[in-house]
């Protein structure tokens, strides 16, 4: 049987280059792996595909999965903020104790409405759902680039949501817990997306839930609570969603 290639091994112990031909540096991943002229580059790519038994169409059919998976990046996508950057930094010491959530979309396609739901849960079961933010650009030109903002403020028992682009800016404060007893005790976490997420269009997708507990928390990952699967563990969960339509 026939090993499985490994780009790794293909392309480490390099021979030294030389100054009479052009360099070329390899990666793996970002990494570079070894600078070599062009002639031995051939040659040693050459000799390590003969002893790996592979063919000159298998290497480049590796190759080219490789590059096609840098390069296929989503066209429409929302991403939640780098923790570690300045901008989530400055935002944290703006927000207070509970911080705040951060999110930037990016989009190559037009569309006609941005909405933000917000979807609460009572011991397992929806109890509310309500559209608390929509934006319209059926008259104007959709924005290319633009942010959403979730800051909890436990003291005062609220959610402030922003929503801004180049030429928009919206923002509300969605209550909490409201009338319930001993609130002020009650334990709580936050799950959001992570990594870049694609755009579906005409399709709610989750973006951040605020969970609430008297007796202890369950953190479930936002793509659970997104396909319906809640757990009861948690008192309250507010599970916000957003839609982009055309």
């Amino acid at each position: 049987m026939r090993s499985q290639i490994s780009l790794t091994s293909l392309f480490t112990r390099l021979p030294p280059s030389s100054p009479k031909y052009p360099k070329v540096v390899l990666y793996h991943g970002n990494f570079p792996l070894h600078t070599m002229d062009l002639i031995k580059t051939g040659k040693y790519i050459a000799d390590k595909r003969k002893s790996l038994g592979l063919t000159q169409k298998q290497v480049a059919e590796k190759l080219g999965m490789i590059l096609v998976q840098k390069c296929s990046y989503p066209k429409n996508y929302i991403t939640a903020v780098d923790k570690e950057g300045t901008e989530m930094k400055t935002a944290e010491l703006l927000s207070g104790v509970d911080g705040a959530f951060l999110f930037d979309y990016h989009t190559n396609e037009k569309f006609q409405s941005l909405t933000i739901f917000i979807s609460e849960y009572h011991f397992g079961k929806l109890a509310a759902k309500n559209k608390i933010a929509e934006l319209s650009y059926e008259e104007v030109e959709s924005p290319t680039e633009g942010k959403i903002v979730l800051v909890p403020d436990f003291e005062e028992f609220e959610v402030k949501l922003i929503v801004a682009d180049t030429s928009t800016k919206y923002s509300t404060t969605i209550p909490i817990l409201e009338k319930v007893e001993g609130r002020e005790y009650y334990g709580r976490s936050a799950t959001q997306i992570e990594g870049k997420v694609s755009i579906q269009k005409n399709s709610e997708q989750g973006l951040a839930a605020f969970i609430y507990g008297k007796d202890g928390l369950s953190t479930t990952p936002i793509q659970n609570i997104e396909q319906g699967e809640i757990d009861q563990q948690n008192d309250y969960i507010y599970f916000i969603s957003f839609q982009f339509s055309e």
